[in-house]
């Protein structure tokens, strides 16, 4: 993986700077307060001492006290910091963990972008989205339809936890995956307990590739999170473009796809 931009390594370092004079500032006033205690407690044992023995005047006694006062509002002054800064350290603690999460969900959509693109074999584009739509979204039975163009008909190309042999083929702008499909909107049910849970078209801006229709998730997943939209839409566009990419490489074979990359022939389509 790439090495994170300078901004974003800079923001989180920033953050644990600032967790970290916290974390310091909190222990300094716990060492402070324990002395204010150990003070307190010295001077009440010296009042006490002088009530017992029946020594010392008025005025020591109440220079004793006077003492304990202001040792007891100092003491009630750190424990308010102390109160601001445990407060302060719990934003810090919210805010990295929500950081952290930022990070792996990039990290995330940078793996399954990086996948898609590694290779242009057909069959190996077919077994990296289903690993991504296992791995990462965290699906355990879902179909991967391809568009059969010429009859509309979707069929089953991949998958986990189904038959593809007995899996449905639908029709094109007919039923929820054909119409997701046609309209190029994903379809995504209201509960869990509905099925399809998703439908996720595969497009590009020119043509319709297929589909990726999910039954069911992990049984520890509760439901499609804001990363799993975004892996969606990486989806659509991405995963068809390198089902086209693996088909046409496959039919033309290896060495005529990269005869076909010589520098006139790109001028020729840029003409």
């Amino acid at each position: 993986m790439s090495a994170k931009k300078p901004d974003e390594t800079a923001h989180r370092e920033d953050f644990l700077v600032l967790f970290r004079r916290g974390l310091k500032f909190t222990e300094e006033l716990l060492a402070e307060n324990e002395k204010l205690r150990y003070r307190a407690a010295n001077l009440e044992n010296e009042i006490d001492g002088v009530r017992r023995t029946g020594g010392g005047d008025a005025s020591t006694v109440r220079e004793l006290r006077e003492k304990v006062r202001e040792l007891e509002i100092e003491k009630a002054r750190l424990l308010s910091s102390y109160t601001e800064v445990e407060t302060a350290n719990r934003d810090y603690q919210t805010r990295y963990a929500e950081i952290e999460e930022e990070h792996n969900n990039l990290a995330n959509l940078y793996i399954a972008s990086y996948q898609l693109h590694s290779t242009m074999c057909f069959k190996d584009v077919v077994q990296v989205i289903n690993e991504i739509v296992i791995n990462l979204v965290g699906v355990s039975c879902f179909t991967m339809y391809l568009l059969d163009v010429p009859t509309g008909v979707l069929h089953p190309i991949g998958g986990e936890g189904v038959d593809l042999g007995a899996a449905p083929r639908p029709k094109l702008g007919e039923g929820v995956v054909g119409k997701a499909l046609a309209e190029r909107q994903r379809y995504v049910a209201e509960n869990l307990k509905s099925a399809p849970l998703a439908v996720v078209p595969l497009a590009t801006a020119e043509s319709l590739v297929g589909a990726i229709v999910i039954d069911k998730l992990l049984v520890q997943k509760e439901g499609f999170t804001a990363v799993d939209n975004e892996l969606f839409n990486l989806l659509s566009v991405h995963a068809a473009t390198a089902l086209l990419a693996g088909l046409l490489r496959d039919q033309v074979g290896e060495r005529g796809a990269m005869q076909a990359l010589t520098v006139g022939h790109a001028r020729g389509l840029l003409a």
